[in-house]
């Protein structure tokens, strides 16, 4: 995972965004390719009346993968560069 950012909505409310790159091998290997998947979480944190940050929602955005005999998942109608509240409601 990399790229981290980071925005306030509020004192007590956040979203987080994490881009990431995932192989994957397997045990019938060479029947079974390796397999590279790539895209970003889409984390929305608030700090609860204890003064701790906990998720609230977790979304995982597939943008592609390599090695499975084409692409396994696409996201359509997703504003680039990323809207930090899209997909989130208020």
């Amino acid at each position: 995972m990399g790229n981290q950012q980071v925005w306030f909505e509020t004192k007590d409310s956040a979203i987080l965004h994490s881009y990431f790159h995932s192989w994957s091998c397997f045990k019938d290997y060479p029947r079974m390719t390796d397999r590279y998947t790539y895209g970003r979480y889409e984390i929305k944190a608030v700090r609860e009346d204890d003064g701790e940050w906990r998720c609230s929602e977790i979304h995982l955005v597939i943008a592609g993968q390599l090695g499975c005999g084409g692409l396994y998942g696409q996201q359509f109608d997703r504003p680039w560069p990323p809207d930090p509240s899209y997909g989130f409601e208020k």
